[in-house]
């Protein structure tokens, strides 16, 4: 990010960037999915790209979305909808692997910081600067849900269940939103704030074949063995 008077070192810095003018609140991406596809870019979201129901209603006649239930707070749950692997274009620039998600209650066109982080850009008041990202980094950013079907977060500074696949392998396991969690793995990896805060926890998650989750429900104990292929209890 630059300063607005700082117009020399914009220029130096951005050599062999492409310029998107005014493209912050509307940024122009495409795919051959959604043809034309006009995002806000915003870096407070924690999403590749998030879409509104015009465009989730066209991408539901080319792909088969993956479906999951997310706890966002007490009474609101949304189903989302996510498309995966799609490659979208930003100004002639390839953004592959990208997920689409179609959230309900937001119901709107944004590509958040998970999408950011597959460019290298620059941000100068409105202004994009886009650049192809070729780096080895790149492989690490994923977005959607991990492929053991759920995701663990703070609701009312408590660990939780907080996203279930739909028929996902959490789920015939017998998980359910809102369930308080004990341990992981029998404290393999801390089932805390910070675990949660620092970074660590869902790539623990992303990467298991199977775990072992201790939850409380109801003021009753249970525990839950997740596995990607066969589920058991």
């Amino acid at each position: 990010m630059f300063a607005l008077d700082n117009e020399q070192l914009l220029q130096h810095e951005s050599k062999g960037f492409t310029l998107t003018k005014e493209s912050v609140n509307d940024l122009q991406l495409y795919s051959e999915q959604t043809d034309t596809l006009n995002v806000m870019f915003d870096l407070g979201s924690n999403y590749d790209i998030i879409i509104d129901k015009n465009v989730y209603e066209t991408l539901l006649k080319r792909q088969t979305p993956r479906m999951y239930t997310n706890y966002r707070r007490e009474g609101l749950t949304d189903t989302i909808a996510e498309f995966h692997d799609i490659t979208v274009f930003c100004n002639g620039i390839a953004i592959p692997d990208c997920t689409l998600s179609y959230i309900p209650s937001i119901d709107r066109n944004v590509a958040g910081n998970i999408f950011a982080g597959k460019i290298n850009f620059i941000l100068a008041n409105g202004d994009l600067y886009i650049k192809q990202r070729t780096d080895s980094a790149l492989q690490v950013i994923q977005d959607g849900l991990p492929s053991l079907g759920l995701r663990l977060n703070v609701r009312n500074n408590t660990i939780c269940v907080t996203a279930l696949e739909i028929n996902g392998p959490a789920e015939k396991a017998g998980l359910m939103l809102g369930d308080k969690v004990i341990a992981i793995d029998k404290g393999a990896i801390e089932s805390d704030i910070m675990s949660v805060s620092s970074g660590r926890l869902e790539p623990y998650i992303r990467q298991a074949k199977s775990f072992t989750l201790e939850i409380e429900r109801n003021g009753e104990r249970k525990i839950f063995v997740i596995m990607r292929k066969r589920i058991s209890i």
